[in-house]
């Protein structure tokens, strides 16, 4: 069994008020490359809704 797999990445986030609202938002997107698959993947965030 070869044990070398990783995965690697990075993280883009932004912090935005819609609208002028009074709730500000955190969203982003993350990215992987996954060794095992040989692919970039992407995966949306929501990092902070604030109440």
């Amino acid at each position: 069994m070869n044990a070398s797999h990783y995965s690697m990445g990075f993280d883009v986030s932004a912090v935005f008020n819609p609208l002028r609202l009074r709730t500000p938002l955190e969203a982003g997107i993350r990215t992987v490359y996954n060794s095992y698959f040989r692919r970039w993947e992407l995966q949306p965030l929501v990092l902070n809704i604030g109440f």
